[in-house]
């Protein structure tokens, strides 16, 4: 069917599956992003790298699954983390892919761009969490990740909301939550690298450092002020002239 589309519209059409794994098809799974070219061929494929334990594997699944047979019929078959970061190429245009809260870790998505990725897309479900937050959060961190890295995000979501944000992080078009309808825009592609692109995660220790730094001086200068106060105040208690009673005249 997705071949059939992308042929119909001669257009890129990237889609989410879940695909037994080719060595070990009876007890693993992937979860992956297909990229179907403009005459329905699959021109390439992302597993995710970023796995949910207890949501898409059961860490210690030798034991757990012994003493806790619910795993069994909640989570059959373990998803296996892909290995692979690969960028899709798509009319000439370099394009990363994350699936679902991937997107959370900055230190996933910075590798792709560094890698040449010029647009990033967010593929996800966020069904199961209904009406809830979450989704605006999704989107949110989407924000992040593009102002961190610099590129356009595509934050496409099968239930909402999904969004476009461009480069600056801003949020130039999105749906609503359950509603079925279709977003058009035009991406710009961006090349370069921002501070945290070049940098990564120092710049975060860096940050969280200087603001340290400057709490803890202004701690220590209140406290001196402190002192300072209650000094002088000593002072002029101790250095008050004594007043002595006067007798009534006769």
């Amino acid at each position: 069917r997705l071949e059939r589309t992308a042929r119909e519209h001669a257009a890129w059409v990237l889609a989410n599956a879940t695909a037994d794994h080719p060595d070990e098809p009876d007890e693993h799974v992937l979860n992956l992003n297909v990229l179907y070219d403009p005459d329905g061929k699959v021109a390439g494929t992302y597993a995710k790298r970023h796995l949910v334990p207890f949501g898409e594997y059961v860490p210690l699944g030798s034991i757990l699954r012994e003493l806790l047979p619910v795993f069994d019929e909640e989570i059959p078959r373990d998803f296996v983390a892909g290995r692979e970061a690969e960028l899709f190429d798509v009319a000439d245009v370099a394009l990363a892919t994350v699936v679902c809260f991937e997107s959370a870790f900055g230190y996933e998505v910075r590798p792709l761009v560094r890698d040449g990725a010029e647009v990033i897309v967010v593929s996800t479900n966020n069904r199961s969490y209904r009406r809830s937050a979450n989704s605006a959060q999704h989107v949110a961190i989407g924000q992040m990740r593009a102002a961190e890295t610099g590129r356009p995000v595509v934050h496409a979501a099968i239930s909402g909301i999904s969004a476009f944000i461009d480069a600056d992080g801003e949020v130039v078009a999105q749906t609503r939550l359950f509603d079925r309808t279709v977003l058009q825009r035009t991406v710009v592609a961006h090349r370069g690298e921002t501070i945290y692109v070049r940098f990564g995660d120092w710049i975060v220790w860096i940050s969280i450092l200087v603001v340290a730094g400057h709490a803890a001086t202004a701690v220590r200068r209140r406290g001196r002020e402190s002192v300072d106060s209650a000094g002088g105040d000593e002072l002029r208690a101790t250095t008050a002239p004594e007043l002595s009673p006067t007798g009534d005249r006769a």
